[in-house]
């Protein structure tokens, strides 16, 4: 019996020692990669430096493996968050008309923004008209002779019976500065009855009288997209001299060892008119590949006008390589020049204690944790605006030679679960030898 409590105590005192190592305190050598911030800092401050892309390729994703250490090498708590800007106020301008004719029995206004101006969505017009119905062809162009079709659409007034009045035109919004507008009677459709007949759950709400007559436009404004979120800042990296390779069904591969995350991927392709169809997977083990994202690229000009789609919104933590597959049917393979992989800027952020102070941030120890730290109860984007912030920079990243990788934290799970298995089934069997010699004995003291 003694000795099966010499081996459960053993086994007891192993663990518990295991588990004190495990939550030893860190230090710079506990980390491959270690960087210096630098900047002047005042006591009780908020600091700020951007995680840069060569930091996010040495660090896992969520940054559990990230630290901040002080010229003591005391750990001090920080909290990383997706660099953005606060939501800009809608803007409205108002045009300039420069031309007025008719043809065809329609009326076509060119209006042209202010020389500075922001990307609009919204074309409205001024017109102190009543009881009128109207087709609008709304173009858009960057030089005033080259022109796009941006929306079609109806304007209209019934007020003499209704109050329903729209004189708004809304599109995707786009950065050109001159408008065409070509205005005609009826949405564009000849209507004989000059009566209009609307009604609504028995109620009758028909205009007579319409009178088909020219639109007294008295101004013509430009109104920017209303912005009710935050807008994302983001960081990129362009991969040149690609290596591209051709499957057995003509399509165009091409593998990115990036290790970033990525919000969207742009092409820069030489060809001047094309439409492919792309898939995007993703691996951190390059294998078992998980498909991220399908859609479809594509470019032409034609009669002057230029369309093209050669960015694709993804949203994708890090991974270790993403592979782009571009299905060419029976087309030449396009001739691609660079593809940019774009995401969030990463900014981390901590309060100050002495001033001179050195900081340090190290990474890339992938058995660690991700730390809960108080300060990320209280430093949001929400509120950085209220505070000053000392922006640092981050020195080059140098490598501890003297590092020693320790097992990751998921495979130090499954090696932890794997003995404590073997620890109960060890203890079973040494009860169940110690049960049998119990019965034994007490068979042999009770004799025959």
């Amino acid at each position: 019996m003694k000795r099966v409590l010499s081996i459960l105590a053993v086994i007891i005192l192993l663990s518990a020692v295991s588990g004190t190592s495990a939550q030893a305190s860190l230090g710079q050598p506990d980390f491959p990669y270690c960087a210096d911030l630098s900047g002047a800092v005042r006591p009780g401050g908020l600091a700020g430096v951007t995680l840069a892309g060569d930091v996010l390729e040495q660090c896992t994703p969520g940054f559990d493996d990230l630290r901040l250490f002080d010229s003591h090498s005391r750990e001090i708590p920080f909290v990383v968050l997706e660099n953005s800007r606060p939501a800009e106020p809608q803007e409205e301008y108002a045009l300039e008309m420069t031309d007025y004719h008719e043809t065809a029995g329609k009326a076509v206004i060119i209006a042209q923004l202010p020389e500075t101006h922001r990307s609009v969505s919204v074309i409205e017009i001024n017109t102190p008209d009543r009881d009128f119905k109207k087709g609008i062809l709304l173009e858009s162009g960057r030089d005033g002779r080259t022109w796009r079709v941006v929306s079609r659409d109806v304007l209209y007034d019934f007020s003499s019976r209704v109050n329903l009045r729209k004189t708004r035109i809304e599109f995707p919004k786009t950065a050109d500065r001159y408008f065409r507008l070509t205005v005609s009677d009826d949405g564009g459709k000849a209507q004989p009855d000059r009566n209009m007949r609307l009604s609504y759950q028995g109620l009758d709400f028909s205009v007579e009288g319409m009178t088909e007559k020219k639109l007294s436009i008295k101004g013509v404004h430009g109104l920017t997209a209303p912005q009710r979120e935050r807008i994302p800042v983001y960081d990129s990296r362009t991969f040149r001299d690609l290596k591209t390779e051709t499957d057995k069904d003509g399509n165009t591969v091409i593998v990115l060892d990036a290790s970033l995350p990525v919000e969207r991927i742009a092409f820069d392709i030489a060809d001047a008119y094309y439409s492919r169809s792309v898939t995007i997977s993703t691996s951190d083990t390059g294998k078992n590949e998980r498909v991220l994202f399908r859609g479809a690229i594509h470019k032409f000009v034609l009669d002057g006008q230029k369309e093209e789609q050669t960015a694709l919104d993804v949203r994708s933590r890090k991974s270790r390589t993403y592979r782009i597959v571009i299905e060419n049917r029976k087309n030449p393979p396009l001739a691609i020049r660079g593809i940019t992989l774009s995401w969030v800027e990463q900014n981390l952020y901590f309060i100050t204690e002495q001033p001179g102070e050195v900081y340090t941030i190290c990474f890339g120890n992938e058995s660690l944790s991700r730390p809960e730290y108080d300060i990320a109860r209280f430093i949001s984007n929400r509120t950085l605006t209220d505070h000053q912030l000392l922006q640092l920079r981050r020195g080059d990243i140098r490598v501890n030679s003297a590092y020693v990788p320790v097992t990751p934290k998921a495979a130090r799970d499954r090696i932890e679960k794997t003995v404590l298995i073997v620890v109960v089934l060890l203890v079973v069997a040494l009860l169940a030898i110690w049960i049998f010699r119990l019965m034994k004995k007490l068979d042999h003291e009770k004799g025959p």
